[in-house]
């Protein structure tokens, strides 16, 4: 079946080529509307993270149901728009920022007390952070809050069971992708660094201490 006729193959190649060229303006056009890469880790993680159910703690797809959030994973976002969803985990502490450029409009929305087994403590919508919609976003990006790489690729794990854990979810140009550092303050590698500056930024810029203590 694998083994065809050279003229055949330059057929189909002559023929895909010239289809090329007189619809390439319309394949230009529709192909980003039929393009949505999903990036997700093949990692356990994620799993217990999102999907698994039945335990005191709620999974991130469950408080995502229950704060009446899209699901990233399933469309790309239109034009410009993105969106990122920092989650913190931590058994003293849980609590999430999503933060959205639609249409050109920024908006932020904080959660807290996220993981209980209990409805969500506080969903509040957050004021424009201290630097502006742009500027706390250029600080976000460029401590790389959309390139980080997930800390079990690297090789970047703490290995300490408790304590406080980050996921990320970033959709944004029609990807999708996520990743998570558990404890980065106890991990020895720069990615790690960078989740902790990440942290740091979201809490300079909103305040997340004076949105919502626990």
């Amino acid at each position: 079946m694998m083994i065809r006729k050279l003229s055949t193959r330059l057929l189909i190649a002559t023929f895909t080529f010239l289809i090329g060229i007189f619809a390439s303006p319309w394949l230009l056009h529709l192909s980003p509307k039929q393009e949505f890469r999903v990036s997700i880790p093949d990692l356990r993680w994620v799993h217990i993270w999102f999907e698994l159910t039945g335990l005191e703690t709620k999974s991130l797809n469950e408080i995502t149901h229950e704060a009446e959030l899209p699901n990233l994973r399933a469309a790309a976002l239109p034009g410009d728009d993105l969106e990122v969803r920092v989650w913190v985990l931590g058994q003293q502490q849980s609590r999430a920022l999503i933060v959205r450029r639609t249409a050109g409009r920024w908006s932020a929305i904080h959660l807290r007390g996220i993981l209980t087994g209990q409805k969500i403590e506080k969903r509040e919508i957050l004021s424009a952070p201290h630097s502006g919609w742009e500027g706390a976003w250029a600080r976000l990006e460029g401590a790389g809050i959309l390139i980080l790489p997930d800390a079990s690729e690297i090789q970047c794990r703490a290995g300490i069971l408790d304590g406080m854990g980050y996921v990320v979810e970033v959709s944004k140009d029609r990807t999708y992708r996520t990743y998570m550092y558990d404890n980065p303050e106890y991990a020895n590698c720069d990615d790690a660094k960078q989740m902790i500056k990440i942290a740091d930024i979201i809490e300079d810029e909103f305040g997340w201490q004076d949105n919502g203590k626990e």
